[in-house]
């Protein structure tokens, strides 16, 4: 649903977030080894790890606005799941839904990694 925002913004630094198996699907399958990708490597919460550097929580990662708005807290740097980004991170009719609801009639959009 539209947001009920008599004038549109655009926005000049948005994020997306990159599908989660953006690179292991992709990448050559020569390199697929060294693709970075998304882990569980504890109970802590989903990483992005990349060959030769330290892994970095998702917590830093995806949308933090919508935890905002629910009422709830941003995260830590642990803690944090792939699969609660919204899909508008990722999934461009999504990203058209959200930006309707945020009042966002165009964006100028950077890369998550």
């Amino acid at each position: 649903m539209p947001a009920p925002y008599s004038e549109r913004l655009i926005s000049a630094d948005s994020h997306i977030v990159e599908p989660a198996d953006l690179w292991l699907t992709r990448m050559d399958a020569k390199w697929r080894d060294k693709a970075p990708r998304i882990a569980a490597l504890d109970e802590t919460g989903d990483y992005i790890v990349i060959e030769g550097l330290r892994p970095r929580p998702l917590a830093f990662e995806g949308p933090m606005a919508d935890l905002k708005a629910q009422g709830l807290d941003i995260p830590k740097p642990k803690g944090y799941r792939y699969a609660d980004n919204r899909p508008g991170c990722w999934d461009p009719p999504e990203r058209l839904k959200d930006q309707d609801m945020d009042g966002v009639a165009g964006e100028v959009v950077y890369p998550g990694v």
